[in-house]
């Protein structure tokens, strides 16, 4: 009874940590009227260091050339900070699909047993010197009704769509990097 009560109480306080305020729908992680996908995983067999490792391999395999994308390595604390540009696939009008540039900052900070993932402050930019740019949270106030963008509502749930996709897909390969045997020679 205590085993399943203590399940509980974890699915419930995990569930809670998670909890972010959902306007739109579309379930957009918004935090503090900021849009931010965060992730805590546990590892229990991996140390901080071992996981550290792991997530600087994923910036050197993510991104063409991480050196530009790194922004802030602190190897004691555990903590990897990156700006980079991510392809977002936009559907647009009679089935063309546009390809913008979604530039985003990206935190991972290992701690023995566990890591945590942040991507944050996106800044998107259409192909050809950004004709078209904009925030997730401008997307959402446009949705909302309650802000201004060259998008209207219908476009901009559109990309609010494949925003979601992109991120939700780059947390994924996080996750597979941060779970990956680390090798020492």
């Amino acid at each position: 009874m205590k085993r399943i009560l203590f399940f509980v109480l974890i699915f419930i306080s995990s569930s809670a940590a998670f909890a972010q305020k959902d306007t739109t729908g579309l379930n957009i992680p918004v935090k503090d009227g900021n849009v931010v996908y965060e992730r805590i995983v546990e590892t229990p067999r991996k140390n901080k260091a071992d996981l550290y490792k792991n997530a600087k391999q994923w910036f050197i395999d993510y991104f063409k050339n991480s050196n530009d994308v790194i922004q802030n390595e602190d190897k004691e604390g555990g903590k990897i900070v990156g700006k980079g540009i991510l392809p977002v696939l936009f559907n647009g009008a009679l089935g063309t699909q546009v390809i913008y540039d979604d530039q985003v900052n990206i935190q991972i900070d290992c701690k023995d047993g566990k890591y945590r993932v942040r991507i944050y402050e996106q800044f998107l930019s259409s192909p050809g010197g950004g004709q078209v740019t904009t925030t997730p949270e401008e997307l959402i106030d446009k949705i909302l009704g309650t802000g201004k963008s060259l998008l209207n509502a219908k476009q901009a749930r559109r990309m609010l769509e494949s925003i979601n996709s992109e991120m939700l897909s780059t947390l994924a390969s996080v996750n597979r990097a941060m779970s990956a045997k680390t090798d020492d020679f």
